[in-house]
């Protein structure tokens, strides 16, 4: 899919004329080791100032032991850029806040675990040019989320409810990432 946007967007490019290069595509290569497909989008309204909309999806069941992955993220970031990255060779250093908000629902044993997450923190990391077209960006985020969920098993194909009602608050990383962009 990757190797495809060049060609999916290269009309949008071209409408966009001179600030082509201030729009960014983006997909962390990290979620895709784990089996959820994401893509983003960056709009840079200045040099230094960078809005971001990252997203992902995934609804994986493996019938075997009927495991299940099963989760969907959104996740807007501010960030200011301590130069301009987008067309100096080289890279750039970054900071950000972000928020994040999604579902999700695992069960890899006997014991499966639905519900909710959502949260925030600061963001920091390196981006690095790589042509004119792509760039490469390190990034980890640490912060705050609020998971709500439930705890359930599996028996003669009915789901049931274990645990339910549970809260959980963790000041942890927020998110991981090295992400592969695509300047429009």
């Amino acid at each position: 899919m990757i190797i495809l946007l060049p060609v999916l967007f290269q009309g949008f490019a071209q409408q966009a004329g001179t600030n082509s290069e201030k729009v960014s595509l983006r997909t962390n290569l990290l979620y895709w080791a784990v089996a959820t497909p994401n893509l983003g989008v960056e709009w840079q309204p200045s040099d230094n100032w960078g809005i971001l909309v990252n997203g992902a999806y995934s609804h994986w069941i493996w019938n075997g032991e009927d495991k299940q992955h099963r989760t969907w993220l959104v996740q807007p970031e501010v960030r200011y850029y301590f130069s301009s990255p987008l067309w100096r060779p080289g890279g750039v250093w970054f900071i950000g806040a972000e928020f994040h908000a999604g579902q999700f629902n695992f069960k890899f044993n006997d014991t499966g675990y639905q519900g909710d997450a959502l949260g925030g923190g600061i963001t920091g990391g390196y981006k690095l040019c790589l042509s004119r077209v792509f760039d490469l960006d390190f990034s980890l985020g640490l912060g705050y989320t609020s998971l709500k969920y439930e705890k359930y098993y599996r028996s003669n194909d009915v789901f049931v409810l274990k645990e339910g009602r549970l809260k959980k608050n963790v000041f942890a990383p927020t998110q991981l990432g090295v992400s592969l962009i695509f300047k429009l």
